[in-house]
């Protein structure tokens, strides 16, 4: 079942009037703005550096011939890297933090959305070629976002000393999270093997970064899917301008608030907001945010302090050692990439549309814009008995409450809702016409009012309930159902993390690239 997700009230107000093409963002983007128009962005990235392409190619290279010693890396991949080299070749890219395993489950429908992009559009621009990558936030530091995996109901931790860039952290302990996992959960012999295969992915990767890429390859290495670390020397060397333009200009706080203040005066949502330095400092075990004080630049509750110029010479010597924030991290992105779409979720999609203008005023153009599809799993024998009702899947995913279950069993309404509603207008009527006309009256007519109002409220919830526990035993399988499987409150593909999800639907998961079409702004109901 397709439905469009700006349907279930789970987007922000920025990104559906993104995928609605509202003319109160297009007022502010342009009719013509890159962020819908992916011809647009094929164009603009037309003359994307070939000195980049090479070291982006040279260096994947590098990277995938170490992960050749160990396993079998597809030629899809060899392929894709090399032809990066050419200048009619292109990237559609996603990305997220780096996470035990895989992540939450939307990752996997991340990375499937950009490999059918990367089809969907060689159909479209035939004379092109593109390439799908998938972005590790490897600098990212919030270790307690990510060192947990909760897999049937069960929180497995990892314990290690964190500190620093996430993706430099070592792999040897998650072994005793595997161990765990495998002692608690009943795995039959599939599932064990591919815990062990995991186990020696881990074991024998230098970092996370490293067992990340290794993970990816083995699941979407067929598809050709290029795993990308920013974490890079020879890659950082390249953002040295935009690093010096947002340590030295605040240029680029003014413009993301400048297209932040003209989304909210339209009454449109924001995600980020940017700082005057969107940098942090990397040294070691440590990634801390760089800020200015007076004259001087300094690390936040660390020990370096430096002058312009010595902060400038810094730049230049170790860019390596400056890491950008969400804010300036698509900016490194669209530095080192010739990417032309870039598929993210709803809050991406709108701190991307906070950025058009600080793009264009460091010399980069904005690739297309693809809301990520968001997928749902449902046990047939689930959709079957929500059709002997004349359910739909997608009015039970978007109830927020048990009156709003109630509504779906029930044909006709029992309840006093509308009742209630005419009332509190007649009400508010006669309280302007007296008002006008005889106040004094106007003080015990507003108490009696509010009391018969409250009376009919208590009326109105008495009755739900009186119906809930009539059809208690519906109720409760209807809530089971929405608790479980179709919960808009707490949403399954984050709820239920990759690791789970390639347990019970390993064999079928991947059919999910070909069984539906995971294009932009849909929301997909599959029957297992």
């Amino acid at each position: 079942m397709q439905f469009k997700l700006s349907e279930t009230g789970m987007l922000s107000s920025t990104s559906k009037a993104f995928v609605e093409r509202d003319q109160n963002l297009i007022n502010i983007l342009g009719e013509t703005h890159p962020y819908w128009h992916p011809e647009k962005a094929i164009q603009l990235k037309a003359d994307f550096s070939q000195d980049k392409r090479t070291v982006l190619a040279d260096t994947l290279t590098s990277c995938y011939n170490a992960i050749a010693k160990q396993e079998f890396v597809h030629p899809k991949v060899l392929e894709n890297i090399e032809s990066l080299r050419n200048s009619n070749t292109y990237t559609v890219t996603t990305g997220q933090q780096l996470h035990l395993f895989i992540g939450p489950a939307f990752v996997i429908y991340k990375i499937l959305s950009v490999v059918h992009h990367c089809d969907k559009f060689a159909k479209q621009f035939p004379d092109k070629k593109f390439v799908p990558v998938y972005w590790m936030a490897s600098e990212d530091h919030d270790f307690d976002e990510i060192k947990s995996s909760t897999l049937f109901k069960k929180t497995f931790v990892w314990q290690t000393e964190s500190g620093g860039a996430c993706g430099r952290l070592k792999t040897d302990s998650v072994n005793d999270v595997i161990e765990a996992i495998k002692s608690e959960i009943n795995l039959d012999e599939r599932q064990l093997k591919l815990m062990d295969e995991m186990a020696q992915i881990y074991n024998t990767s230098h970092n996370l970064s490293e067992a990340t890429r290794r993970i990816i390859n083995k699941f979407f290495g067929e598809y050709g899917v290029i795993v990308m670390d920013g974490d890079l020397p020879v890659f950082k060397a390249q953002f040295k301008t935009v690093i010096k333009n947002d340590l030295f200009n605040n240029s680029n706080q003014e413009a993301f608030h400048e297209v932040s203040n003209q989304l909210e005066e339209t009454g449109l949502s924001t995600q980020l907001h940017g700082r005057l330095i969107n940098l942090f400092y990397l040294n070691g075990n440590t990634r801390k945010r760089i800020v200015k004080e007076n004259e001087h630049y300094l690390v936040k509750d660390g020990q370096e302090n430096w002058t312009e110029e010595e902060l400038s010479l810094e730049v230049e010597n170790h860019p390596e050692r400056f890491s950008p924030n969400a804010m300036l991290r698509p900016l490194y992105q669209e530095t080192i990439l010739p990417n032309i779409a870039y598929i993210g979720g709803n809050a991406e999609i709108t701190y991307w549309i906070q950025l058009h203008k600080t793009m264009s005023i460091n010399g980069l153009t904005p690739p297309s814009l693809i809301l990520r599809p968001s997928v749902w799993i449902t046990p047939s024998k689930i959709t079957q008995w929500l059709e002997k009702r004349g359910i739909s899947p997608l009015k039970v995913l978007i109830t927020r409450n048990k009156a709003d279950l109630l509504n779906l069993i029930q044909t006709e309404s029992t309840g006093i809702e509308q009742e209630t509603s005419d009332f509190i207008k007649l009400r508010e009527r006669i309280q302007s016409i007296v008002a006008q006309n005889i106040s004094k009256e106007l003080k015990g007519l507003v108490e009696a009012g509010k009391q018969y109002e409250k009376s009919l409220k208590g009326i109105e919830k008495s009755l739900i309930e009186f119906q809930i526990e009539k059809n208690s035993k519906e109720m409760d399988k209807l809530e089971e159902i929405r608790d479980t499987y179709l919960n808009i409150n707490n949403i399954q593909e984050r709820k239920m993390d990759s690791l789970e999800l390639l347990i019970k639907f390993e064999t079928v998961v991947f059919s999910i690239n070909s069984a539906v079409c995971l294009d932009n702004s849909n929301g997909w109901i599959i029957n297992l």
